[in-house]
């Protein structure tokens, strides 16, 4: 997936490429279009160049003394040499032409040169040579009587090169054509006549071109920067990233719509991630998946947490400050679950449920569990202590953890999914959050979640239960606290518990009082380790039966 979203051009590329492609594309095909244009237009002025000066210089030549020359003898006549000078003069002070010449159209359809310019023998014509080139239209054109001049549309070739000639006609005074005045300009001299004119034409292109290609980067930088913004949010989304982004600096209407979209689709998600445990919509809108129903069997550690004598304590409270109290409070809880990459499941009313170990696998969640327990129980010292200062009530809680195998997974209909636990595990877990009410106790967890912790964490044995609708006993701790955390009472009473386990379960009932009324000694008020003496107590003088256990069995929820 990265190496293809590498391989992919960025906006900013593809928009600076797009731009500039079309920007020189269409600087090339206006270049081209104007090129051949202007190419014509200098043609064209070159035509009119050529025509003007094909007509003043016939109106330099005596036409009378042109008339006289007919045979090879007259290029020795005055007549001849004086009109071969004013040839001679008309190609000095026209630049680009090569040849200046006379012809005459003789009756049997060929045309012979009269007077050339040219001094070279090797490339003189004579007076009575015939031409014998190509016959273009405009020299035709030119015998014709009132033709005026006439200048060639196209490149001619003869034997001497390729050429743009022109053709002026030679009138006599009574009106008749002798000859023409030709005068040949070399298609070299015409091409770099044009390419001067015209090589501006593809500097500006590529001026223009590179002009578009620095104005498109900076372009769709502008363009781009705004939504490689909101790409970026909606990474944070994919993360579940929901802090409200910055808003795009930028006037496109559509990026405007787009930011606020998102922006109310965080919204959106913020209000549904109140309803729903956060990592399960976190780990859906990351993996790309579609809440479905189903569930599987997992290991997890659940946790329950019940204010206690809670209907008293909402008699003695406004519903203002109730409602302000239990704000605090679930805050209070759900931070120390979360912190600790729980899943809060639900509040049921004034109840907690919670687990770890799904939606996402978590190695150590009976010791993230154990460790939120405590840190709730840090922040419920603290804040009862804080209520008690101002004459509220405390919100004084009990917390039970399991570990054990549940059905975990999207239980309901097609169209209203509740993502829960269920199963022998999860009702354990609730009746061992019950029990804090039995023994006075703030913090109960199973033996099997104790057997995970190991000695990472401090519990003291507290009984040997059976719960109501079980058959199976199990023993519950009390956790007092991370193994490094632990007072060095702390860490007496667990011994001494440990020992009074021992010889209760042993039937020494005696020794076993002895040993809770130890525990009484270091901590006076201790609910459990009375009730326990006591019971020790009661079985001396009433044994229970021979096929006793240890296990009591519980009469309630």
């Amino acid at each position: 997936m990265l190496r293809a979203q590498l391989q992919q051009p960025t906006l900013r590329f593809s928009l600076s490429v797009l731009f500039t492609g079309l920007v020189v594309c269409t600087a090339l095909v206006l270049g081209s279009a104007t090129y051949f244009s202007a190419q014509q237009f200098v043609r064209e002025g070159l035509r009119a160049r050529l025509r003007d000066t094909v007509n003043v210089g016939s109106t330099l030549i005596d036409v009378e003394a042109h008339q006289r020359l007919r045979v090879a003898s007259d290029e020795q006549s005055p007549d001849y040499q004086e009109i071969r000078k004013t040839l001679q003069t008309i190609r000095s002070r026209c630049e680009g032409v090569r040849y200046v010449y006379t012809m005459r159209l003789q009756e049997d359809g060929t045309f012979k040169f009269v007077v050339d310019a040219e001094q070279n023998p090797e490339e003189v014509s004579h007076l009575g040579d015939v031409f014998d080139g190509e016959v273009s239209e405009a020299m035709r054109a030119a015998f014709a009587a009132g033709s005026g001049p006439q200048v060639e549309e196209s490149f001619s070739t003869d034997n001497f090169g390729v050429w743009l000639s022109c053709y002026a006609p030679l009138v006599t005074a009574d009106g008749k054509v002798d000859g023409v005045l030709g005068m040949d300009t070399a298609a070299d001299s015409v091409i770099a006549y044009e390419r001067a004119s015209l090589i501006t034409i593809p500097v500006i292109t590529l001026l223009i071109g590179l002009l578009a290609a620095l104005f498109g980067a900076w372009l769709a930088k502008r363009m781009t920067k705004p939504l490689m913004q909101l790409a970026a949010d909606m990474e944070a989304v994919q993360q579940f990233r929901l802090a409200p982004g910055l808003q795009p600096r930028t006037r496109i209407r559509e990026i405007v719509k787009m930011h606020a979209a998102l922006e109310n689709m965080k919204g959106g998600l913020r209000s549904f991630s109140r309803y729903v445990p956060v990592k399960l919509v976190a780990s859906l809108i990351r993996l790309g998946k579609e809440a479905k129903l189903g569930s599987e069997r997992t290991e997890i550690t659940l946790f329950f947490s019940d204010i206690r004598d809670f209907t008293s304590v909402s008699e003695k409270l406004s519903a203002e400050d109730l409602s302000a109290n239990l704000s605090v409070y679930f805050r209070g809880m759900t931070t120390a679950i979360v912190d600790q990459r729980g899943t809060v499941d639900k509040f049921i009313g004034d109840a907690i449920m919670a687990f770890w170990g799904a939606p996402e696998p978590l190695a150590d969640h009976p010791d993230a569990a154990c460790r939120a327990a405590l840190h709730a129980r840090r922040f419920l010292v603290q804040q009862c202590a804080e209520w008690r200062r101002v004459g509220l009530p405390p919100l004084e809680t009990g917390m039970g953890i399991h570990t054990g195998i549940a059905m975990v997974g999207n239980v309901g209909f097609d169209e209203r999914l509740d993502y829960t636990a269920m199963g022998d595990a999860v009702n354990l877990a609730s009746r061992i959050e019950g029990l804090n009410k039995v023994y006075g106790t703030h913090i109960l967890i199973s033996e099997s979640t104790l057997s995970r912790v190991g000695d990472r964490f401090g519990a003291r044995w507290i009984d040997r239960i059976v719960v109501k609708g079980k058959g199976t006993a199990i023993d519950v701790y009390e956790l007092l606290g991370e193994a490094a955390e632990l007072s060095e009472a702390d860490r007496t009473i667990i011994m001494l518990s440990i020992e009074a386990r021992d010889l209760y379960l042993a039937r020494q009932f005696e020794a076993a009082a002895g040993m809770w009324q130890a525990v009484l000694t270091i901590q006076p008020a201790n609910p459990a380790a009375t009730l326990l003496r006591e019971r020790a107590l009661a079985f001396i003088a009433s044994p229970p039966p021979p096929d006793w256990s240890g296990a009591y069995k519980l009469q309630h929820k």
